[in-house]
């Protein structure tokens, strides 16, 4: 989709290049097409998938792109039947670094997708986890939610262990093996491979680490956002994930830091 009409009424300059490091003082970003300088910055880089699990390009990750869907859907349209497995895993370091979320759209989707069909009983759903009440990250009561309604689908369930590998027509996990025509797996996640470029502060996780306002400690005028960034735990909230301010308080964090903010609006972007 042509975004230059768009980038331009929002004089916005757009770079086409890769990060691959950052000045110690954060005012100079690093990428394969030269360096960009800066008054202020924002990363939204998002995370990566930990691929260290034995045997994981025998299983489909739902978000790695367009070609994993198609893969969902040839794969489904190939089978007459069988055991099909969804499951996601954690980060070892950052134990809420996961993304459960779309496993469970998958999930419920080929459910009611095969109901469709009028084939659902040719098959067995098998969902796994290491967790013994998963999706706890949307609070406890989505995780009764969740559970009720596998049963109700007639959805099995293998929960508190861990995945040891996958093969090409099984999972492998601590103390049970699951045949599988089809594995949809989502890996825990990590910081992406070019911080470790960076002196910016790290989670355990290898996450960028920002405080309750988006702020990374000690880098001036340098803020992180989304899946790239660990922050503090809301009070009530079960994820130290979770993006913890909203936009138009984000937006006078940004106005109140020791930075340029005021030549912003002056400057043109760049070309």
């Amino acid at each position: 989709m042509p975004l230059d009409d768009f980038l331009a009424r929002q004089r916005i300059g757009f770079h086409k290049a890769h990060a691959t490091g950052l000045s110690a003082d954060a005012r100079v970003l690093h990428t394969d097409a030269g360096d960009v300088r800066n008054d202020g910055l924002l990363l939204a880089t998002g995370a990566r998938f930990l691929r260290k699990l034995p045997g994981i390009e025998h299983a489909i990750i739902p978000c790695d792109g367009i070609a994993a869907g198609e893969a969902i859907r040839d794969r489904l349209a190939a089978l007459d039947g069988g055991t099909l497995c969804f499951g996601f895993g954690a980060n070892p370091n950052e134990p809420v670094a996961m993304r459960g979320g779309p496993v469970f759209e998958f999930l419920f989707g080929i459910d009611t997708l095969l109901r469709r069909q009028r084939r659902r009983e040719r098959f067995r759903l098998v969902f796994f986890s290491p967790s013994d009440r998963p999706g706890q990250r949307l609070g406890e009561k989505a995780v009764g939610m969740l559970l009720d309604e596998m049963r109700k689908r007639g959805i099995d369930t293998v929960l508190g262990e861990k995945p040891v590998r996958c093969e090409p027509d099984a999972v492998q996990l601590e103390r049970t093996r699951l045949d599988s025509a089809m594995t949809v797996f989502m890996p825990g996640l990590t910081g992406q491979a070019w911080l470790d470029a960076t002196a910016l502060p790290r989670s355990p996780g290898g996450f960028v680490q920002g405080d309750a306002q988006c702020r990374v400690p000690g880098v001036a005028c340098t803020f992180v956002a989304g899946d790239g960034g660990s922050f503090p735990v809301p009070t009530g909230c079960p994820s130290r994930r979770t993006r913890p301010i909203c936009r138009p308080r984000w937006r006078r964090a940004i106005c109140c830091a020791p930075c340029a903010a005021s030549r912003w609006k002056k400057r043109s972007p760049p070309s």
